[in-house]
């Protein structure tokens, strides 16, 4: 089975989340958007975070060091897109991950 018009937001692939009423949310900045386009959280259909580049960066920074002030754009907890548990935080990209609930398989890029 293939989605077909997957919404973008913050540059990437937004992921379905389903359960009762089901949402498409962003990965980066977690924007939610119903199934049918309409957005569902404040902030219009879009989100104020700037896209950034994935050229490299400052990748010096430790992902388990507690000191540091959280990131939404960068902290986020990614879900699975067919049961929505918790995936796990601080997962580099690009991931695959096997949900433990329902076994479907996660991934982005």
């Amino acid at each position: 089975m293939t989605v077909s018009n997957i919404p973008q937001c913050c540059g990437q692939s937004m992921f379905l989340v389903t359960g009762d009423r089901p949402y498409w949310s962003c990965p980066l900045c977690g924007n939610r958007r119903e199934r049918e386009g309409t957005a569902i959280s404040p902030g219009g259909n879009g989100c104020e975070h700037p896209v950034e580049p994935e050229s490299g960066g400052n990748q010096a920074e430790n992902p388990d060091d507690q000191s540091r002030v959280s990131d939404p754009v960068t902290d986020y907890e990614p879900r699975c897109w067919k049961c929505g548990r918790m995936l796990g935080k601080y997962i580099s990209r690009p991931w695959s991950i096997r949900c433990r609930r329902c076994k479907a398989n996660n991934q982005a890029q």
